[in-house]
């Protein structure tokens, strides 16, 4: 799940993964999606400087959102889960639960 969006000319990146599951049938283009911590997401989400629509990527990239905004001046990283020490112990060579 990916959002990028500013505020007072400070930008950030919402990054984080989970899985799509089944809900309710809908006649958009609708998906649910389940997340370890939603309490969080939702808190991040809500209060972050993100408008409610996100984009869904098939797999799992959080990591590559993560490096990539290190080459964007100016735009600040903001990890759900994984958590930021997550994905830069990854980054370093280690496991990332998926």
């Amino acid at each position: 799940m990916a959002r990028f969006d500013g505020m007072n000319g400070e930008y950030s990146l919402f990054m984080g993964q989970g899985k799509s599951t089944k809900g309710p049938q809908n006649f958009g283009t609708y998906l649910w999606f389940e997340v370890p911590d939603w309490k969080m997401w939702e808190e991040k989400l809500i209060y972050g400087p993100y408008v409610h629509h996100v984009a869904g990527i098939h797999d799992n990239c959080a990591a590559v959102l993560y490096e990539a905004a290190k080459y964007i001046p100016g735009l600040k990283p903001d990890p759900a889960q994984p958590t930021e020490e997550e994905i830069r112990a990854y980054l370093r060579g280690s496991d990332l639960d998926e």
